[in-house]
């Protein structure tokens, strides 16, 4: 878990701007401002990943149960000795509520698995925004701290492979 703290540059170099360029001190009064709000962002979007995952939490327990419940129901019901229609259509039903609960089941444990990796993909996207102030900060020059920000840019904004799912993905990439 975050501890909730907001990143903050410091710069130790202070260079004069050229005309037209803001200077350095207020680039990073920008950026600090604009990575407090991505991180309140990812904090919220968190929240509402993790309130639907509990919620799918739920329904697959639910479900569970109710199949252990039905399953358990189907052996203590006595059959006749002599096979009739009734039987046969009885039989049917139970077979066909049975498969429509497990189906629910395996749908109930693919959300989970799918919003678990959601939210561990959005701790890793806040643990990175939280980091940036330091690594943009402890740049050497305008020019390096302008492609470190980029390149970390990069890395928020692209989904990538965080090795939870392997070779099979719940995620489509666009192309």
């Amino acid at each position: 878990q975050q501890s909730g703290t907001e990143p903050i540059i410091e710069d130790s170099t202070s260079t004069q701007p050229q005309q037209g360029e803001q200077s350095v001190e207020e680039r990073i009064v920008e950026l600090n401002k604009s990575l407090r709000i991505v991180s309140r962002i990812f904090r919220t979007h968190g929240k509402t990943i993790k309130e639907r995952l509990n919620l799918w939490i739920i329904f697959c327990s639910l479900t569970g149960i109710t199949i252990i419940a039905f399953y358990t129901c189907l052996f203590k019901y006595a059959y006749p000795d002599e096979w009739s229609w009734q039987f046969g259509y009885k039989t049917f039903i139970k077979a066909t509520a049975m498969t429509a609960l497990i189906s629910f089941f395996a749908f109930c444990i693919k959300m989970i698995r799918s919003y678990l990796y959601m939210y561990e993909h959005n701790l890793h996207k806040r643990a990175i925004v939280n980091s940036m102030a330091s690594f943009v900060g402890s740049a050497i020059g305008k020019e390096n701290r302008d492609l470190i920000y980029s390149k970390l840019i990069t890395i928020v904004v692209e989904m990538g492979n965080t090795g939870l799912i392997n070779k099979e993905s719940d995620f489509k990439q666009p192309s």
